[in-house]
């Protein structure tokens, strides 16, 4: 796939609908849904002195939340050519 600022019209909208495919999918939203809580678990788990694992708890929370927002401009900007092409 090109760099975003040269993608056509079409694979931006195509990538936008792939986007929004992959964020309502049910496994997708089970999968994440699943990690984060196991993710909070091993945090509260966590011993007081594991202050490592509770960081890389985070980081990896974080991650899958940065993942899903990716995913969201994706399709926010393929919504936003689909709805200037369609106007």
């Amino acid at each position: 796939m090109p760099p975003a600022e040269r993608m056509t019209e079409r694979e931006i909208i195509e990538r936008g609908e792939q986007a929004r495919a992959v964020l309502d999918g049910p496994l997708f939203t089970e999968v994440i849904a699943k990690h984060r809580q196991e993710l909070l678990e091993m945090i509260a788990a966590s011993k007081p002195d594991e202050r490592e694992v509770r960081e890389n708890c985070y980081f990896q929370i974080q991650s899958l939340a940065g993942l899903r927002n990716e995913l969201r401009r994706i399709q926010t900007r393929g919504d936003k050519k689909r709805d200037k092409v369609t106007n």
